[in-house]
């Protein structure tokens, strides 16, 4: 049943966050918002959180085309740190600098390898001077699983693996390398590049296998159980491959109750007890029936609903966003910065990121000026889309939540 809109703008935002600069400098200093062992390059995750690092600068305002010495050095360093993890060899991102350490690349790394240098505006420039965006696509191609390959059933034609010589396959593969190929291909959409066609029939054939039509939604693989990040990489991967037409009215259905009972006070109910002093349930989404609520999942089921909302003339967003608004409230580090995954943890980057970009997709994006909303499909904002020069996909919102 459809709620009634509510509008959540600026001051609200603002009064969750709190001080809006104390979460810039957390995603700021890489030093405090990783472990120890992770500011290490060596450390396998490092690209892998600097990008995150990079994403939640991103959704707070940050501009990095701005002419300014420090934003010039830290873009020039980071350029400089793809670069040594970039080989030359197989066309694909490594963790680690190449020269210093016997490493491979791998189809995660390159995913965000390439939206850190999106982000930093320097993408044309590494591609013009030592990433060749036609060994970029040999790469990702070379993770695509063909109807030849003797080590997976016929189930997995048409999806992506981790790497060339890495043997693991499941749907968040197949969200990496599409994001991969349009960030290679921009601006046009992917849908539209001939050479393609093939592989993006494969990969929608593939998707539509890890349909679980019992649940209603997306698992990792043919078969598994529905996941709520599973189902977003789905989805996503649809909207990116133009693919969002296989989408049966039935299934779009089925989509929409399944993300909206992810809405949940997990097995272990929390409250609070609000101004008025009424006790208040505290929800947030989980990923899967009877899991705890967690930050992440307020990204990857919030963005699947905007993406569906896109789907449908006169969309009201299926969810009340006041609870979880409190729910967000209740993990935000507001002395320190950061999001926490939830209320006994403490904050780090991932659920930081995310986080945040949960917080703006359940906000009207027309009523928050400072801030920016993120793109539902791309794992950045509708600002780096447009600027970058990225094909829109899907529509803004008009309607709010």
């Amino acid at each position: 049943m459809p709620h009634a809109v509510v509008v959540m703008g600026e001051d609200e935002t603002s009064q969750i966050l709190g001080d809006g600069f104390v979460h810039l400098q957390y995603f700021s200093n890489p030093q405090r918002c990783m472990p120890a062992k992770v500011q290490q390059q060596q450390h396998s995750q490092r690209i892998i959180l600097l990008y995150f690092s990079l994403l939640g600068r991103d959704l707070l305002g940050v501009d990095w085309r701005k002419d300014d010495g420090v934003f010039n050095a830290e873009r020039d360093k980071l350029f400089e740190e793809m670069r040594r993890c970039y080989d030359t060899e197989t066309g694909g991102f490594c963790p680690v600098p190449v020269s210093h350490y016997n490493t491979s690349a791998t189809l995660s790394m390159t995913h965000c390898a390439l939206q850190i240098l999106n982000l930093c505006d320097f993408l044309p420039k590494a591609t013009e001077e030592w990433a060749y965006k036609e060994k970029l696509m040999s790469f990702v191609m070379s993770c695509h699983i063909r109807h030849e390959c003797p080590l997976f059933g016929e189930s997995f034609r048409g999806a992506f693996q981790a790497a060339p010589d890495i043997a693991e396959v499941d749907i968040r593969f197949t969200y990496s390398a599409l994001v991969s190929m349009a960030l290679l291909c921009k601006p046009q959409p992917l849908s539209t590049v001939s050479s393609l066609q093939g592989t993006l029939q494969e990969a929608v054939a593939f998707i539509w296998r890890c349909w679980d039509a019992h649940e209603g939604a997306f698992g990792a693989v043919p078969g598994a159980e529905a996941h709520g990040g599973m189902t977003f990489c789905a989805v996503a991967s649809l909207a990116l491959a133009g693919a969002m037409s296989s989408l049966t009215r039935s299934r779009h259905h089925l989509l929409l109750r399944y993300c909206t009972a992810r809405l949940s006070g997990g097995p272990e109910d929390h409250e609070s007890i609000g101004s008025t002093g009424v006790i208040m349930p505290i929800v947030g989404y989980q990923g899967r029936p009877q899991k705890e609520c967690d930050t992440c999942y307020s990204h990857w089921i919030g963005s699947t609903l905007r993406i569906l909302q896109t789907q449908e003339h006169d969309f009201v967003f299926p969810v009340d966003v006041l609870p979880i608004f409190r729910f967000m409230g209740n993990c935000v580090d507001s002395e320190h910065g950061g999001i926490r995954k939830d209320f006994d943890m403490r904050a780090d980057i991932v659920h930081a990121s995310l986080g945040l970009s949960g917080l703006l997709l359940h906000v009207d994006s027309h009523c928050v000026s400072k801030l920016r909303p993120p793109h539902p499909v791309y794992g950045c904002s509708w600002s780096t889309v447009r600027n970058t020069g990225l094909p829109e996909l899907v529509a803004t919102s008009t309607s709010t939540l």
